[in-house]
């Protein structure tokens, strides 16, 4: 099984305001063309209804497309050596301590 995203928003530096110099935002960024992907994820019935679950007969890749509940679609922090994206009531996916551990779960 294979999870990922489509980040339309590079994983780039953001600058501070009056030229404090560049640092890594740790808050979200991106937009809502910014979408995550799943091979064989296990969904219950429900969810396979829902408008953000978008899959094609005999296709093996499953899409989430943004929802519009937030504005939660990409985050990093350097820091802490973690990225992830989607957001709201849990991360569609999530790695950190340099990409040792990751977790994945419903968001909206």
């Amino acid at each position: 099984d294979l999870l990922g995203g489509y980040a339309d928003t590079p994983w780039g530096e953001k600058t501070r305001p009056a030229g404090t110099g560049l640092r890594r935002s740790s808050s979200f960024f991106g937009s809502g063309k910014a979408f995550l992907f799943a091979t064989s994820p296990d969904c219950s019935e429900e969810e396979k209804q829902e408008k953000d679950y978008d899959r094609r007969p005999n296709d093996s890749m499953h899409f989430y497309m943004w929802t519009g509940e937030n504005e939660y679609s990409q985050i990093c922090d350097v820091e802490k050596g973690s990225m992830g994206m989607g957001g709201g009531g849990s991360f569609g996916w999530f790695v950190q301590d340099d990409f040792t551990v990751g977790s994945s779960g419903r968001c909206y």
